[in-house]
């Protein structure tokens, strides 16, 4: 089986797309929708919070063991299910409902 080919992506498909983000927050202040901060500090973090990902994934997806990545995958699930029953059980307690549905 042949190696697939894979894009070369640089900065400079970052500052590129970023264009985009630049215009709609022009468009924003073009007609008073106030969403330039908004769209500026999520692109920000989007890229920062991808580029990260990219650090981890390029180390974790390298490895020889298979099993590590499992491992690692797995506890990032069982982060994940945690946090959101976590998130519902305290919705529920603090709204009144109670785990029961019944006010």
């Amino acid at each position: 089986m042949e190696d697939s080919i894979q894009p070369m992506l640089t900065w400079w498909n970052v500052a590129g797309a970023s264009v985009f983000v630049v215009i709609a927050a022009g468009v924003s202040v073009m007609f008073g929708m106030k969403l330039e901060l908004s769209l500026i500090v999520s692109a920000i973090r989007c890229v920062v919070q991808l580029s990260l990902m990219g650090l981890v994934l390029t180390d974790v997806l390298a490895t020889e063991h298979m099993s590590l990545v499992i491992l690692l995958s797995g506890t990032f699930l069982l982060q994940t299910i945690i946090k959101i029953g976590l998130h519902i059980y305290f919705s529920c307690y603090y709204s009144g409902i109670g785990l029961t549905g019944h006010l």
